[in-house]
């Protein structure tokens, strides 16, 4: 594996940080369903301008790629309509902590059904990822009086499943016709999945926007990330060591919640990320030799 799907999963694990770091504001003045909305019907339309770069490469979209891409993009949906659910009955720290770690569950799903086959020392540095991001976005006083059978909790078990689903089969239309088709046709199922969910939200409110800017600014942040961590499979990155970098972004999001937000790090998180960046680095390294 060369290294620029490493870099690529690094645009994407940059691009999801920042835009998470930004949501929280622009969630904070708006309504969060209605922004969600607007956000994947933006990206429809930013991709969509694209068109006539790669009208061309239709021809290559094939049923079973395709099948697929719509899994995926179900997958994306029902994970956002999973966590809207969870947010409403769990710590929401422990939900976004749980919702952060889906690369976990991807990595499950590239085992299982692509086989793909791991070095030790990439394990070694799989392994510092996932230690990391549980030091830096966990913390284990959450789970105090939660039963497994809590509803809230069981939202976040399908959050987590659900992107992890999204994230392991993009492979598939990504190496089949490539980042540009499968970013455009994963927002279709997974665009439809917010409409049935926010009608409600955007049939009482009027479709305004408070921080507009900061809004496009999330959009565009997004669509970087959607378009690394697509990339990179297009050129050759595995799910295993890609959806592991990009999707441990929530390590990223906690030190930049300490610039912006002025959120307070503790020891533990700390030393958590440090460790998730070592991991990152070991993994760029001896994917790359």
């Amino acid at each position: 594996m060369v290294f620029l799907p490493i870099l690529l999963a690094l645009t994407a694990y940059v691009g999801w940080a920042l835009s998470d770091n930004i949501a929280i504001k622009v969630f904070r003045k708006n309504n969060p369903e209605t922004i969600t909305f607007l956000s994947g019907l933006s990206r429809i339309i930013i991709w969509l301008l694209f068109l006539p770069l790669f009208i061309k490469d239709i021809k290559n979209i094939i049923l079973v790629p395709l099948l697929f891409n719509l899994l995926a993009g179900l997958g994306s949906g029902l994970g956002y309509y999973f966590y809207g659910k969870a947010a409403r009955l769990i710590n929401p720290a422990l939900l976004t902590a749980f919702g952060g770690g889906w690369g976990g569950s991807a990595l499950i799903f590239s085992l299982i059904f692509f086989k793909e086959k791991i070095s030790g020392p990439q394990w070694l540095g799989i392994g510092l990822i996932f230690i990391g991001l549980i030091l830096s976005s966990i913390n284990f006083q959450w789970f105090k009086g939660i039963k497994l059978t809590n509803k809230g909790f069981l939202y976040t078990i399908l959050t987590l499943i659900s992107w992890g689903i999204c994230g392991a089969f993009l492979k598939i239309p990504s190496v089949a016709y490539g980042w540009y088709w499968t970013s455009v046709i994963m927002l279709i199922p997974y665009f439809l999945m917010l409409l049935i969910t926010a009608k409600k939200s955007i049939k009482r409110e009027k479709l305004k926007i408070s921080y507009f800017w900061l809004f496009c600014l999330m959009v565009i942040t997004t669509i970087i990330a959607d378009f690394g961590y697509s990339g990179s499979f297009q050129l050759g990155g595995s799910v295993a060591i890609v959806g592991t970098i990009a999707g441990s972004y929530a390590t990223l999001s906690t030190i930049l919640s300490y610039f912006i937000y002025k959120e307070p790090l503790t020891k533990k998180q700390t030393v958590g990320i440090i460790i998730s960046l070592i991991g990152i680095v070991l993994i760029a390294y001896f994917s790359s030799i």
